[in-house]
């Protein structure tokens, strides 16, 4: 369901790639490189598309300085989107995050069951494949 919403957003990710093969030749590619930690005094700043919401299954809030509101905009249009822009402005400035409306992540439960299932994986600590499921 998600692939054919992708191509009519002008959405494509290439699995060919060398960042396809690292992202998803290993299931924990992506948490251990979230989990690296940022240098000092390094704010971060999370801002989603609300496309995205169906594939975070935990919730589009990450640990981070600021959790952006959704913005309306496909995932591959979202750094270059106004929204995107006035949200980083708006953090680098140190100005207060605008108010979220209620409904802007409903999509993402509505969509849930249709997406990607929650996953709880963690990396063998002696070193083997990852554990979890």
């Amino acid at each position: 369901m998600l692939t054919p919403l992708s191509r009519a957003v002008d959405f494509t990710f290439d699995t060919d790639s060398p960042a396809g093969y690292e992202l998803l030749g290993t299931t924990d590619a992506p948490a251990a490189i979230l989990a690296l930690p940022l240098p000092e005094r390094t704010r971060s700043l999370s801002v989603v598309s609300t496309g995205d919401l169906p594939l975070m299954p935990s919730g589009w809030r990450l640990p981070v300085d600021r959790n952006a509101c959704p913005v309306r905009a496909p995932h591959a249009y979202l750094p270059t989107s106004a929204a995107f822009y006035e949200e980083a402005n708006r953090f680098l400035d140190a100005a207060p995050a605008p108010r979220c409306p209620v409904f802007r992540d409903w999509g993402g439960p509505m969509a849930r069951p249709f997406g990607s299932p929650a996953l709880d994986v963690a990396p063998d600590p002696e070193g083997g494949p990852p554990q979890g499921g």
